[in-house]
């Protein structure tokens, strides 16, 4: 689970349903806003919760592949989690603002297109054939089955969400890459447009981790810690 720092206080822990909606792509400061959450007091459910958990996982795929959200949200009524970062949690942000009409929408972001496709790009590793079957016995070993456990489609799922292809980019030649990294960058630009669009501007902060614990605090109606802003892989 993300934001696993020790909780700071501020957040009482018998409020209902999601308080807090990260709707930042990955490589945007995720795993730092997630431990700035917990040390909050928040308790964030993420990516590696829908990567990781059968139940989960197929929830979110039937809502990514036939929308409903039904099966989501009452996973997440019944967990122990207020808050929400990472693929697919951040692409659904609509759905949960429409459950939870108190929370708010964080949209975590990089200094630039460029700079966001240039991280997102190089996290993900050149595909190998034993590398692709690791991860695929990992995942059948978990309690995934067949399709689910390939990790290609996993990251093709993605992918839709902000057109950048890495498995192509990493398979393309030098002609072709400069146009690959080009819809990445646009695909980022899009989707953050999308977000400033559709979600009211008093519910949503746009945050770069550089910016510390003032302007995530201010937004949150929470007090400031008194440690420093963890920076957690950014």
């Amino acid at each position: 689970v993300l934001g696993g720092c020790a909780p700071h206080g501020h957040v009482r822990a018998d409020r209902p349903g999601v308080l807090v909606i990260g709707a930042g792509l990955q490589r945007t400061g995720l795993q730092s806003l997630g431990a700035a959450l917990g040390t909050l007091g928040y308790r964030a459910t993420g990516g590696m919760d829908y990567q990781l958990n059968p139940e989960l996982f197929r929830a979110w795929n039937r809502f990514l592949e036939e929308g409903d959200f039904d099966g989501v949200d009452d996973l997440l009524r019944q967990g122990d989690w207020n808050a929400t970062l990472d693929f697919p949690f951040n692409v659904a942000y609509q759905k949960l603002l429409n459950r939870n009409p108190s929370a708010k929408v964080i949209l975590t972001v990089r200094d630039s297109a460029e700079a966001w496709t240039k991280s997102y790009v190089g996290h993900i590793p050149e595909y190998t054939a034993l590398r692709h079957y690791g991860a695929y016995v990992f995942l059948l070993l978990a309690g995934f089955w067949g399709e689910e456990a390939d990790v290609s489609l996993r990251l093709k799922r993605a992918a839709q969400f902000h057109d950048c292809d890495v498995p192509a980019i990493h398979m393309s030649s030098l002609e072709q890459r400069p146009a690959l990294l080009d819809r990445c960058n646009k695909g980022y630009e899009l989707y953050v447009e999308k977000v400033k669009r559709e979600v009211p501007s008093d519910r949503l902060l746009v945050f770069n981790v550089k910016e510390g614990w003032r302007p995530l605090c201010d937004f949150l109606g929470v007090p400031m810690p008194s440690v420093l802003f963890p920076h957690v892989d950014d």
